[in-house]
Parts: C-alpha cells; sequence; structure tokens
C-alpha cells in the first residue's frame, strides 16, 4: 500500500519521468572477496539485502510505470553506466565517487548534494548523453531549488544518508 501512495503521490509532480535502471538484484548478493579494514579485522561480506526485500524498490518503480503508462505519460529508464552522479558538467567529466560521499563538489567548486545532483544531470539526458548547453543555462535556477529544499529540511530529523 505504501508503495501505490507514494507512486500517486508522485504522480501529482508531472507525468514524464525518468530513472536510473539500477541493478537491485545484486545489491543483495554478498561480497565475493573477504577483506580486512585498516585495523586488520575482517569486513562484513553483507550487503543491502534486507533493506530491498523491506523496501521493494523495483516494486515501487513496475507500480509508477503502470501507473504513469496508464495515464499515457512516459516513464525512461536510463542505463546506470552513464553515471549520472559523476558526471561533472562544468568540465564534462565524470569522476568516480563512494557510496558514503553524500555531496560532491564540482570542478566550479560548488558543492551540492549527491543526489540531487544526479536528478539534475538525469533532467539533462537526451539522446544517449548529457546536454551540457542547456545545463549551463539551468544550473543557478538548480542550485536556488537545492538550497530552498535544504532549508526546508533544516530543523527536521533527517537521515545522515539525505545528505543534510
Amino acid at each position: 500500500m505504501s508503495h501505490i501512495n507514494l507512486a500517486n503521490e508522485v504522480l501529482t509532480y508531472g507525468d514524464n519521468f525518468i530513472v536510473e535502471n539500477n541493478p537491485v538484484a545484486s545489491w543483495c548478493k554478498k561480497a565475493k572477496e573477504t577483506t580486512k579494514n585498516e585495523k586488520g579485522k575482517f569486513k562484513k561480506k553483507k550487503r543491502f539485502g534486507k533493506s530491498v526485500q523491506n523496501h521493494a524498490p523495483s516494486m515501487f518503480i513496475e507500480i509508477l510505470k503502470n501507473k504513469v503508462n496508464s495515464l499515457g505519460g512516459i516513464l525512461n529508464k536510463i542505463d546506470i553506466k552513464n553515471g549520472a552522479s559523476q558526471f561533472d558538467f562544468t568540465n564534462g567529466e565524470k569522476t568516480k565517487h563512494e557510496l558514503k560521499e553524500r555531496q560532491i563538489t564540482l570542478s566550479n567548486g560548488n558543492t551540492h548534494l549527491r543526489d540531487t545532483l544526479a536528478a539534475f544531470n538525469l533532467q539533462h539526458f537526451k539522446n544517449k548523453e548529457f546536454n551540457v548547453v542547456e545545463m549551463n543555462e539551468n544550473y543557478l535556477n538548480f542550485c536556488n531549488l537545492e538550497k530552498q529544499e535544504i532549508e526546508r529540511h533544516k530543523g527536521n530529523k533527517v537521515l545522515k544518508s539525505f545528505g543534510i
């Protein structure tokens, strides 16, 4: 029921959606190699299996896709290899970031939340590439909207993974 309610809420924002086609099933798999941390202790091989089981992200995307299609909208799945959270449009390069890095600093010196920057990049993904010209035109508006959203969430109890 929570997925259906969330999909209905998301549909109030529009009818054209872009999502990354994440390999959710691979998030559940244990690590194959046994590694040690800096202190010499073995790292756990466990990954995100329980979270995936409890939250079912693929099910949410399927519910949203069905609802969008029935209303005549479009849900585009973009291949994760395009690296929406890695692309720095200010210099046109992709930079690998660790999953724990929640804030990303672009080559122009501005810092943004990882997920909002990825959403901004996906918004400008057309014909299998990022439209850098359009990104530069919309960048100031993006900065203002991100700042407003951060201010809106300050003072509220927010998860550390949210990046605020």
